[in-house]
This record gives structure tokens, C-alpha cells and sequence, in this order.
């Protein structure tokens, strides 16, 4: 007659299953000299196949799947979670925006107007060299060129 590897219970012949079980651990430390002595350990967990009876067998299953049910739940919440989340829309004022500024122009403080077809045709008139100086002034400070006039 065999016995179960977790309870011991008695098995009558060929009604035992064979399951892998954990059978051992083992705990290494040492030092290590080759380049710098530090010490390190290591643990190793041995599993092997073992006859168990059918009670432990059933009781294994359902805790194994019990913990792949919590881990699987427990990763569909974190995904969940993490997909979900949507940044909020920045708030509404409640009163009405004002337009934002024209960008400011290098040349000049006064947006070009458009030359009318007519006084493309005329010549263009001479400016005296105080009129000169004073939009070299202007244009080099950026203010309105309508003050040199």
C-alpha cells in the first residue's frame, strides 16, 4: 500500500494521482574571491512529481486556481485602471475670452494697410531728410511711423 507525499493518508493501489509538489529548499552562502570578496547566497526550491491522495490532489487544484482567479482579477482591475483614466477638460470660464493679441510685427507697431490701386499708379513721393531720419528712428525703436509725416 502507498501513502500520499502531503498527508500521509494511506492509498489503496492505482487510485493515487501523481502531482508535482514542492519536496525541498536549499540555502547556499558563501564568499567569493575571484575578483572581490562579497558574499552571496542563493535559495533553490527543488519540485518533483509525487503520489498524492485524492483529497490533497483536489485541494491543490483549488488552491492554484483560487490564486490564478486573484492574480487574473487583480490584473484586469490595474489595466482597467490605467486604460481608463481620461484627462479631464480643462475648465470653462464663465465669462467670454478675449481675442488674443496680434503677434507684434518687427518693422513696424501698426499692421500694413493696403495700397490702393491708385496710389500704386502715382510716383512716390520724396521725403525730406528730416522725414528720413525720423522713420530710421522709428523704425529702429518700433514705434509708429504715421509721427514722421
Amino acid at each position: 500500500m502507498q501513502h500520499c507525499y502531503l498527508c500521509n493518508a494511506a492509498i489503496p493501489d492505482g487510485t493515487g494521482l501523481r502531482m508535482r509538489v514542492k519536496v525541498g529548499d536549499s540555502d547556499n552562502f558563501g564568499i567569493s574571491w575571484s575578483r572581490h570578496p562579497h558574499a552571496r547566497s542563493s535559495h533553490r526550491t527543488q519540485f518533483g512529481e509525487r503520489l498524492v491522495c485524492a483529497a490533497c490532489a483536489k485541494s491543490r487544484r483549488r488552491s492554484q486556481s483560487v490564486g490564478s482567479l486573484i492574480t487574473l482579477g487583480l490584473g484586469t482591475i490595474i489595466e482597467a485602471t490605467m486604460c481608463s483614466h481620461q484627462p479631464s477638460p480643462p475648465p470653462q470660464p464663465s465669462y467670454p475670452a478675449k481675442p488674443a493679441p496680434p503677434p507684434a510685427s518687427a518693422t513696424s507697431a501698426t499692421p500694413a494697410k493696403p495700397i490702393p490701386a491708385t496710389a500704386a499708379k502715382q510716383k512716390p513721393a520724396q521725403l525730406t531728410a528730416s522725414q528720413q531720419a525720423c522713420m530710421k528712428k522709428a523704425v529702429a525703436e518700433n514705434t509708429d511711423l504715421a509721427r514722421c509725416k
